[in-house]
């Protein structure tokens, strides 16, 4: 598992304290958002792995909000695309990443 996205953020800041896992929601993307209450001397941290081809189980990091790591400001579109003008889908997937629960 080191070598995958989710093993190295893993084995870098420990396990999560909260996961959301959005693996079969219809009109979006295949989604986990992993949120750290303490991350090194960081708190209230964020990742974003998604599933961008669904035929494989790997999970690739999309961005996060530690600095020095992987940032993708259009990180949104890629989860929900075609639902820029809005959407319930979009609208959920931002309050997930938010206030992850």
């Amino acid at each position: 598992g080191y070598q995958s996205d989710q093993g190295y953020v893993d084995l870098r800041y420990g396990a999560p304290n909260t996961v959301v896992d959005r693996t079969n929601e219809t009109g979006v993307v295949p989604y986990m958002i992993w949120h750290y209450y303490r991350a090194g001397k960081y708190s209230d941290r964020r990742f974003v792995f998604y599933q961008p081809e669904r035929s494989t189980t790997c999970w690739t990091l999309l961005t996060s909000d530690m600095p020095g790591e992987l940032n993708d400001a259009s990180w949104l579109d890629q989860i929900a695309p075609g639902a820029s003008d809005g959407g319930l889908q979009r609208e959920e997937v931002q309050n997930n990443y938010d206030s992850p629960r």
